[in-house]
């Protein structure tokens, strides 16, 4: 998640709500590589963000509605 963060920082774009919208430079495969993870793991977390309504995927278009949600859902992570 501390990858997606940075990588929305880099390439989102704002919108007007306040949400974040980016488009993936990398697949999600390799993505996984890059954290040390595996496709399924990636997959996974990707799907937990989803259900916790913190981000939504579609290909490689990401939209966060609320980008406080994700830097909350990192620090506990960094910090345990």
């Amino acid at each position: 998640m501390h990858l997606l963060s940075v990588l929305m920082d880099r390439h989102g774009r704002a919108g007007a709500d306040g949400s974040r919208v980016m488009q993936l430079p990398l697949s999600r495969r390799d993505l996984a590589s890059m954290i040390g993870a595996r496709h399924e793991t990636l997959s996974r977390i990707i799907s937990r963000l989803e259900e916790d309504g913190i981000a939504r995927f579609s290909g490689r278009t990401v939209h966060v509605a609320q980008p406080d949600s994700l830097l909350d859902e990192i620090r506990p992570s960094l910090l345990g």
